[in-house]
Order: structure tokens, then sequence, then C-alpha cells
């Protein structure tokens, strides 16, 4: 089962997060997500390198972990000045 949620807006807690199995076109599926939410920080600027961060971390989930399952977390900085992407799996 697929899930997405967005928590409240909190500087410890994701914006954003999917649990998801990913497949060939996930990555681009979720670098738009991203974009819209820099667009609305006006933090577009961190698009080409948020965008391939993501990109090589959901690459990884499809070559290497069995099932592709993942969730994938996207944090504004406390600062207000960036933004972190995580990808998180249960394979070791």
């Amino acid at each position: 089962m697929n899930r997405v949620s967005i928590p409240r807006i909190d500087p410890g807690e994701p914006v954003y997060r999917a649990d998801l199995a990913m497949g060939e076109h996930s990555a681009r599926h979720l670098r738009r997500i991203m974009r819209l939410y820099l667009t609305t920080w006006d933090l577009l600027e961190l698009a080409p390198a948020a965008e391939l961060a993501l990109t090589e971390l959901i690459a990884n989930v499809v070559r290497h972990v069995p099932g592709r399952r993942c969730q994938t977390f996207i944090f504004r900085l406390p600062t207000g000045d960036g933004v972190r992407v995580e990808v998180a799996d249960s394979s070791p």
C-alpha cells in the first residue's frame, strides 16, 4: 500500500513524507513534488542539486532494495534557507 502524508510544519518534522514502492518513473514524480515545495519556499535555485540527490537516492532503492519499497522525506531546514532529502528502507 502506498501512503503519503503531510504533517504539520515543524522544523523537526518533514514537510513531505511518502511510503512508496519505487519504479522507473518514481524519481521524476518525486522531483516534481520537491520542485513545488522549493518554488513555494522561494528556494528554486536549489532545485538542480536537490533533484540530483533525490534521483540518486531513488535509483539506489530501485537497484538494491528488494521490493523497491522506501520512505521518502523532504525537510525544510530550520533556518529556512535550505532543504534536506532523505530516503529510508528496511534493506541492510
